[in-house]
């Protein structure tokens, strides 16, 4: 569950558009707070429905709403906004808690959450933050001076009282382990997001953005790789060419012509088998690996494709297409690809020349 909600979080942050990991990471704390604020209003909003107090029933209702409206702000990444009115929020409403229901309550602990989260985020410039850490300290000391000389305004029942003193320490303590963890946590996060920002360029590099297919770049990697291993399992390799796809291009447009391309990629993926790798070679051609078969297994599976695809119909921009494909096959040798391609590449033009929609071995 834990790897679900990061790979979750890490896909979100991936769509967004960040200067640089700090804002990054200054992002991941802010929501963390303001996911955590709200979530303490929407508590207190039920305990005081239930206690029958109607004057911080509405503040915490306005208090939601409040919060509400710092989440529209995020998606327009007006952190250091965000952070002061939060802040300030915090501090009024602490204000509130002490002066109208005394400190018997603990609502001191809304300024010692401020004054840490002074410390820990880091928004804003460090004078901006000092000045806020001075008035939230201000107005703690002013709670505290007023409280000692003015009863509380408003009374709870004793067992009201308890549970709300409960609740302001519990709310301490997570706000003080969220704010001590939160940098390392958001740290990490960040690290998993360019970990994957990594792989997907890498996905980028090696596969055709029209066909979703692996490149010639890829192709070469993927050579390279098999005749480091020094292995010879069977193999065939067919290369593809669309008979006549400039004519297409030049009658219905390029826009069909990739139309085209797509097709034909699903249709190889669909066709082959997961362990026969795919490449877009170029143009309209596309290079087949066919592991584990001899070269007349290869023709059949080949021929049988190609029959299959000359009756398939179509569908593009400018209507209902169909197509053949010519195809050269060739036994692979992984310690001569070069020679094994070429080979191949020499049966796919007698077969053009031979009067296409056929497979040559």
């Amino acid at each position: 569950m834990g790897k679900y909600i990061q790979n979750l979080i890490v896909s979100n942050l991936m769509r967004k558009t960040f200067a640089d990991n700090n804002q990054m990471c200054l992002y991941l704390q802010i929501i963390t707070a303001t996911v955590i604020c709200a979530a303490t209003h929407l508590y207190m909003l039920i305990f005081f429905i239930w206690a029958e107090s109607l004057v911080f029933t509405v503040y915490n209702i306005f208090s939601l709403l409040f919060y509400l409206a710092m989440f529209l702000l995020l998606r327009k990444n007006r952190f250091t906004l965000i952070c002061v009115l939060e802040t300030t929020e915090v501090t009024l409403y602490g204000a509130a808690f002490c002066l109208l229901t005394g400190l018997a309550t603990y609502g001191l602990t809304y300024f010692v959450l401020i004054i840490i989260m002074q410390q820990i985020v880091p928004y804003g410039s460090p004078q901006l933050r000092t000045k806020l850490l001075a008035a939230g300290l201000l107005s703690g000391f002013v709670c505290v001076a007023v409280t000692y000389y003015v009863p509380p305004i408003i009374t709870f029942s004793a067992a009201a009282t308890h549970l709300l003193m409960v609740s302001n320490i519990f709310l301490l303590l997570v706000g003080v382990v969220i704010e001590l963890y939160i940098r390392a946590v958001t740290e990490k996060i960040v690290e998993n997001v360019n970990d994957a920002y990594v792989r997907e360029l890498s996905s980028q590099a090696y596969t055709d953005p029209l066909t979703g297919l692996y490149n010639r770049r890829y192709a070469e990697m993927f050579f390279e790789k098999a005749a480091v291993k020094n292995e010879q399992p069977r193999c065939c390799v067919a290369m593809i060419d669309i008979d006549d796809f400039k004519a297409i291009n030049d009658t219905y447009g390029h826009g069909c012509g990739d139309d085209v391309l797509v097709f034909l990629a699903g249709f190889l993926r669909m066709s082959l088998r997961k362990t026969d790798v795919i490449f877009r070679w170029g143009g309209e051609e596309f290079l087949i690996i066919l592991e584990d078969v001899e070269l007349t297994q290869a023709n059949d599976v080949m021929d049988g494709l190609r029959d299959r695809l000359s009756n398939a119909v179509i569908a593009t921009r400018q209507g209902d297409l169909r197509v053949t494909i010519t195809v050269g096959l060739a036994a692979l040798n992984y310690a001569a690809v070069a020679e094994s391609v070429e080979s191949c590449d020499a049966r796919l033009y007698d077969g053009k020349r031979a009067g296409k929609n056929r497979v040559v071995m």
